[in-house]
């Protein structure tokens, strides 16, 4: 499905873009080529969720390019939608509730986690969403480095991975699901749902397993 997310607000400053202010959908520059990306790998327009919305920009950004989009927040929208657009009032920590209401529309193609960035939280929702994401779909968590304070291995700065908000040690965590196997000396592999996991400066791409 071809797009045009960054081509379309090029011109745009990115430090505009991403004020708390802005009317713009708060996507980094490298968010939306990475979007472009992904949605360019569907031969027809993918059933996309968010949850986490703030304003509900993105929604209308990704709105054109999709069969249906999905807004899950705590907060009202501050936007109006197209009709392919459906916005739900709810809390990340209500589980159930956002369960409930996804499934009406599963399996997805495109699930994006843009919400507390809180490690319980994030990795709650990804267990309990992930299962309604079709084969080959795409769970996506941005802002992953949230929380954590670290000069990076060239730098020698003290860390706080150890936060217990911090979505850090979560991606590590998703990493190990990378390498199950069953603990025998044939160390079979091939067991895991994931497909491959592409981690990019703040953002996050699991691809599901056929």
């Amino acid at each position: 499905m071809k797009t045009n997310f960054f081509e379309k607000d090029k011109n745009i400053s990115e430090s505009v873009r991403v004020r708390s202010d802005t009317r713009y959908a708060r996507k980094w520059n490298h968010y939306l080529k990475l979007y472009d990306e992904i949605w360019a790998a569907f031969e027809k327009p993918p059933k996309v969720c968010e949850v986490g919305i703030d304003r509900g920009d993105s929604l209308n950004m990704f709105s054109p390019y999709s069969e249906v989009v999905i807004g899950i927040d705590r907060a009202p929208p501050l936007c109006e939608f197209p009709e392919n657009v459906l916005c739900k009032q709810c809390d990340q920590s209500e589980t159930e509730k956002m369960v409930n209401i996804i499934s009406l529309y599963s399996p997805l193609d495109i699930i994006i986690d843009d919400a507390s960035h809180n490690y319980d939280l994030t990795k709650k929702t990804f267990l309990n969403l992930f299962p309604l994401l079709r084969d080959n779909g795409k769970y996506i968590i941005e802002d992953w480095g949230a929380w954590s304070q670290t000069g990076g291995i060239f730098h020698h700065q003290q860390t706080t991975l150890d936060r217990p908000i911090a979505m850090l040690p979560f991606i590590k965590e998703l990493i190990d699901e990378l390498a199950i196997w069953g603990g025998t000396r044939s160390r079979k592999f091939g067991n895991s749902q994931f497909a491959k996991i592409e981690i990019y400066e703040n953002i996050l791409v699991i691809h599901k397993n056929q």
